[in-house]
């Protein structure tokens, strides 16, 4: 495992409700977040920046850091309104861990806004907002997430209207489950620039045309897909195969890492030996990570990942290359 520590990558799909729903003051100990008498006192994890720092990264897996340069996290702000943080408040400590991480870890972390499909509709488009009290280089986009199965009549279009009268990106979980292609449909009428999962583009060659068509990147998370779901653990396979052919762009993400218990590290490894991919191909996967990261370096990062990929697999891989 971890053959893939040696280069430099991104994190581009992590959610920390496990943060919000760890019961087991074990598993608060073992992973050294907080002790109990902070978490039932606080019910924040945002109270120091070290907290969602370690929350993000998942402490105990420090090898998972390993070359990790930048790293997206959707945090759920008007879950975090309603256990009384302020706006204010929000910002202060998003914006703390953020310099947090780049000045003690050099590691790049931004956010994503969350919306939950379970959430009223109204105080969702107030989080929209929040992109106000924010500073613009630490945002990534909205992120439009919850079961689409229990809300497919949810209503993305007012969302969507005001993240354009703002001119803030939208990202989308959407075909998380086999047969909601309205939901879909409804995604893509969005014109998103990011969509996650997208397991039902296995069963709909349109999503692929209307992917390719419309440039959006899909972000994978290939060890919460077999967790998750029995129906989707069976055609993952398909769908990663189904985007290198279709020259799809899609990343790579942990998903919620403190719930599946894994890194990114894992992520990479799970994916090359489950689908049989080279390395070849998943440094490319990797560095098309890095491109679409905010570094302004990520140019140097490539050049280091390709040349220390030619420098430890020796004159044959020329070939394997060739044949890519």
């Amino acid at each position: 495992m971890n053959n893939f520590n040696k280069y430099y990558k991104t994190n581009f799909h992590i959610h920390l409700t496990g943060a919000f729903n760890l019961n087991n003051n074990t598993t608060f100990n073992e992973s050294s977040f907080f002790d109990k008498e902070s978490w039932e006192d606080k019910k924040d994890f945002l109270t120091k920046e070290e907290n969602l720092f370690k929350s993000i990264c998942h402490v105990g897996k420090n090898e998972s850091l390993n070359k990790v340069k930048y790293i997206e996290v959707t945090i759920n702000c008007l879950g975090l309104l309603k256990r009384g943080m302020t706006k204010e408040k929000i910002k202060l400590q998003l914006v703390k861990a953020h310099n947090y991480c780049k000045l003690q870890h050099n590691i790049f972390i931004v956010y994503k806004i969350g919306i939950n499909r379970k959430d009223n509709i109204d105080e969702s488009l107030e989080m929209v907002d929040l992109f106000e009290y924010l500073p613009k280089e630490i945002l990534v986009c909205i992120d439009i997430n919850g079961n689409e199965r229990k809300r497919p009549d949810y209503n993305l279009h007012e969302i969507y209207k005001k993240s354009s009268e703002k001119r803030i990106p939208l990202s989308i979980h959407a075909g998380e489950y086999l047969g909601l292609n309205l939901s879909v449909q409804k995604a893509f009428a969005c014109s998103p620039k990011r969509l996650a999962h997208l397991y039902s583009s296995v069963e709909n060659q349109e999503q692929i045309k209307t992917l390719k068509r419309q440039h959006i990147l899909v972000e994978v998370c290939p060890i919460s897909t077999i967790s998750m779901n029995p129906i989707t653990s069976k055609i993952y396979k398909t769908q990663i195969y189904n985007f290198i052919k279709n020259k799809i762009n899609f990343v790579i993400g942990t998903d919620d890492s403190i719930f599946f218990n894994n890194s990114i590290n894992e992520e990479l490894d799970f994916l090359e030996q489950s689908c049989k991919l080279s390395e070849w191909t998943i440094l490319k996967i990797i560095n098309y990570g890095l491109l679409e990261s905010k570094l302004s370096n990520r140019l140097n990062f490539i050049i280091y990942n390709i040349f220390f990929y030619f420098l430890y697999k020796g004159k044959n891989v020329c070939n394997q290359f060739l044949n890519i």
